[in-house]
């Protein structure tokens, strides 16, 4: 099995180095598939990597002189040493490292003339887009046809642009440049939008199932407190604006924003299965109690249930204060055993949402 990646793949996961992405490298040696990257995905996420990191640097520049003159010090001399170039030079070279480290391959540019690109373009056939956008996608998928003339393997697309789909599926104008001959191995091809559906389809399932009978009780036999692990991973994926409909919390509470995860019970464990000796995947479920911050208009304030007012005058119209939500949460664990003691317990795909639609008491 060939595995392409596309850039926005990269990207989604903290430009390589999120614990998933370093899981999907590592199960391809157990698993046996390839990962294979384009060198321009390569030099795309590089260049991204550069901008964001200009602007990260910028914004805590700014935040930065805003604490020097409150505190009377300079607070940005770290910031000042930091040259952009020489950090994106080091970033290409451990992300390169990294790579390596799972079964890859740095593919080649495909041998396809600019005349049928741009024929492909100025008629917006996919993956060009309305506009005519798409260079770098033709040429992954150019690849991918390079690969299902060149071997008997499944070849997987990770992409999270909709370009190359119809919907769910591989669209007709792309499937419809399968040369005859190799129109028998279409169903070869599968396209994943993003990086965890790929591995709960096709590493997940395909790694030996250990403690079947009573894997309720797996994470007390390996000896894993996952609950702390499990809720700031929470806190740090959806510390975000959340809508009060995903809550099913009425409109007076406004920009409601994930602060706090306050606890974590109703373990359920699905599966466990091995990667290898001393290391397992573990799926699962928990119930979090939640506390969300908002604002809330003083004339509704002291009329809404469950509202705990941490600040009655915040401005001359609003409370400031939070609510309590249980999330219901799926996850999938990486645990290392190597160290029995303190086993390494890695979050590698997190999904919360509202468990209820009434708040806990208290």
């Amino acid at each position: 099995m060939k595995v392409f990646l596309d850039t926005n793949i990269l990207q989604a996961e903290a430009f390589g180095e999120s614990p998933l992405f370093r899981f999907f490298l590592f199960a391809s040696h157990s698993i046996g598939y390839t990962v294979s990257v384009p060198p321009f995905v390569l030099d795309e996420i590089v260049s991204k990597f550069g901008k964001q990191l200009t602007t990260d640097l910028n914004k805590a520049k700014r935040t930065a002189g805003t604490l020097s003159k409150r505190l009377s010090r300079d607070m940005a001399p770290a910031l000042s040493e930091v040259i952009v170039n020489d950090e994106v030079e080091s970033f290409g070279i451990r992300l390169l490292s990294l790579l390596q480290t799972g079964r890859f391959e740095l593919l080649p540019y495909p041998d396809t003339s600019h005349k049928k690109l741009v024929r492909k373009a100025v008629r917006r056939k996919r993956p060009f887009d309305d506009s005519g956008s798409g260079y770098r996608d033709a040429l992954i998928w150019e690849l991918m046809l390079d690969a299902l003339a060149s071997n008997d393997e499944d070849i997987i697309l990770i992409s999270g642009d909709k370009d190359f789909l119809d919907g769910t599926d591989i669209h007709p104008d792309l499937l419809g440049e399968i040369p005859p001959g190799l129109l028998s191995r279409q169903d070869n091809l599968a396209l994943f939008t993003t990086l965890s559906s790929f591995v709960e389809s096709h590493v997940s399932s395909h790694l030996e199932l250990v403690l079947q009978d009573d894997a309720i009780d797996a994470l007390q036999y390996l000896g894993v407190d996952a609950g702390d692990t499990i809720g700031l991973a929470v806190q740090e994926t959806y510390r975000h604006y959340w809508d009060n409909n995903e809550l099913e919390l009425p409109d007076d509470f406004e920009s409601l924003e994930l602060g706090y995860v306050l606890d974590v019970y109703d373990y359920a464990v699905g599966e466990v299965r091995k990667v290898e000796m001393d290391r397992v995947l573990l799926t699962g479920s928990a119930t979090l109690l939640c506390e969300f911050e908002t604002f809330v208009h003083k004339s509704a304030a002291y009329d809404l249930e469950h509202l705990t007012i941490y600040d009655h005058d915040w401005n001359s119209h609003y409370v400031h204060g939070a609510v309590t939500v249980e999330l219901a949460c799926d996850f999938h664990l990486d645990v290392n055993l190597a160290e029995p003691k303190k086993p390494d317990v890695s979050v590698l795909i997190l999904e919360a949402r509202r468990l209820s639609a009434s708040p806990p008491d208290g």
